[in-house]
């Protein structure tokens, strides 16, 4: 058949081709609006419920925003009011239009804030770094300020900061730091 519609009798005939991708991306939007949801809703549950039991023994907890969503999280920065005065200030500066500025003030974000999945993380990359380290080195805490440590207020923010010797300096500030802290 030449013709992608042909008429027969008043009928409209499709070859099957057509029919069998039409099927395909009914089914698949079938998914996406009612399956993909509740699956996402149920992973999300796991990984709640993974992270809440990794709090209780854990002294430095991890905080809710990790566990915001990366669009969330740059929704909130570009339009934060700080932000938002500073695309205006930029915009009437350089004379660029205004949407043009927030553009690239969108672009920033998406390049700074980080893709980050606490479950993956936590869950499984913590449990890889320390077969890793122990694998390839004998980890020894050589000291450790237990005092200094317990002085942390639980809702603050630790920052290791690595020499960048070696690659592996990644691997094992995670197999250390999961010990106690998130």
């Amino acid at each position: 058949m030449s013709d992608f519609w042909a008429h027969a009798g008043g009928d409209i005939v499709l070859p099957f081709w057509a029919v069998a991708a039409l099927g395909v991306l009914s089914a698949l939007a079938i998914l996406d609006r009612l399956l993909m949801p509740s699956v996402r809703w149920a992973i999300r549950r796991q990984a709640n419920r993974a992270i809440d039991k990794l709090n209780t023994q854990l002294r430095l907890q991890i905080q809710p925003f990790k566990m915001t969503k990366r669009s969330q999280l740059i929704d909130q920065l570009t339009h934060d009011p700080d932000v938002l005065t500073a695309v205006e200030a930029n915009a009437r500066e350089t004379g660029r239009p205004r949407e043009v500025v927030a553009a690239q003030v969108r672009a920033y974000a998406r390049e700074m804030v980080p893709s980050f999945s606490a479950y993956t993380y936590f869950k499984i990359g913590t449990g890889l770094a320390r077969r890793i380290s122990t694998s390839l080195y004998r980890v020894r805490l050589g000291a450790v300020h237990a005092h200094a440590l317990e002085r942390i207020p639980p809702d603050a923010s630790v920052v290791f900061v690595i020499n960048h010797r070696s690659n592996m300096d990644y691997v094992l500030v995670t197999y250390v730091a999961a010990t106690a802290s998130a």
